[in-house]
């Protein structure tokens, strides 16, 4: 999947267990993001997943333009209010994450 979409600039999902969403999320990198569970309504809602970083670095929820801040265990970036979350490598370009709104 994400080597077709390296090569095409399109992804299909096939259904896997577990998945609720998978999107791409910027270009020069990318990031493909897995969604694996969620609750809450706005504005507190709590999003957690996993994803691929096309260079192998993290990135905020979604690659956004938020400063990554290293932690313990990984990095943890904030937004406005009390938007934020975290993010942890797994192996390779894999990453976990947990957004929070």
């Amino acid at each position: 999947m994400i080597a077709e979409y390296e090569q095409t600039g399109t992804f299909s999902v096939p259904e896997l267990p577990g998945i609720k969403t998978a999107n791409v999320w910027g270009t020069d990198p990318f990031i493909v993001e897995f969604c694996t569970g969620g609750f809450g309504l706005a504005p507190a809602s709590v999003y957690r997943g996993f994803y691929y970083s096309q260079n192998g670095k993290p990135a905020a929820f979604q690659n956004g333009p938020q400063t990554l801040v290293p932690t313990e265990d990984g990095w943890e970036w904030s937004g406005p209010g009390d938007n934020g979350g975290t993010t942890r490598h797994l192996e390779g370009s894999w990453f976990l994450f947990e957004a929070h709104f």
